[in-house]
């Protein structure tokens, strides 16, 4: 990995967000190109430029949802899209944040979301913070590997986990 940066050079990060968000928009795992973020370049700035790259093929894939329409989401989700519609406009930045920290491909969340008519902020905000776990601990595993430091790889890691079961609560529930 080493000759290809230093073939491109002082672009790489540039290389990299760009290439990240093109390969996300077409539905590559995040976890895996984040990895290699943090392989590539560390944890500061592997995990900076994944989270970077991921907030922009977010924001570019909502726009295409919204150009897709909700005829597309409906199709997919059926008799579901109602209660989906009705927990998002009443909770928008918490069901953003949740869908971001649940297992679900990326590229759909952001396509749907758009077709849905989620507001734009608390989309962009949820997003923002709902990736946070998952750029830490895929950017942090992939910085670890490259250090030779596999006990550090699988507790970043463990984050997305414990950031998982922490969120699991179905929104409009109160908090415990």
């Amino acid at each position: 990995m080493s000759e290809i940066l230093a073939a491109v050079g002082v672009w790489a990060p540039a290389v990299y967000l760009l290439g990240f968000t093109a390969v996300v928009m077409v539905g590559v795992p995040r976890s895996a190109l984040t990895l290699a973020g943090g392989l590539a370049f560390g944890p500061v700035l592997g995990i900076t430029l994944a989270w970077a790259a991921s907030v922009l093929a977010a924001v570019l894939g909502l726009l295409v949802g919204r150009v897709l329409g909700e005829e597309l989401v409906e199709r997919r989700a059926g008799p579901r899209l109602r209660r989906v519609r009705a927990a998002l406009h009443s909770h928008s930045f918490r069901g953003v944040l949740l869908t971001r920290m649940t297992p679900v491909p990326f590229a759909v969340v952001n396509y749907s979301l758009g077709a849905l008519g989620v507001r734009t902020r608390p989309y962009v905000l949820g997003t923002a913070v709902g990736i946070i776990p998952g750029a830490i601990a895929f950017g942090g595993a992939g910085a670890s590997i490259g250090m030779g430091n596999l006990e550090w790889a699988l507790a970043a890691v463990s984050v997305l986990g414990l950031a998982w079961l922490a969120a699991r609560r179905p929104l409009g529930q109160p908090p415990a």
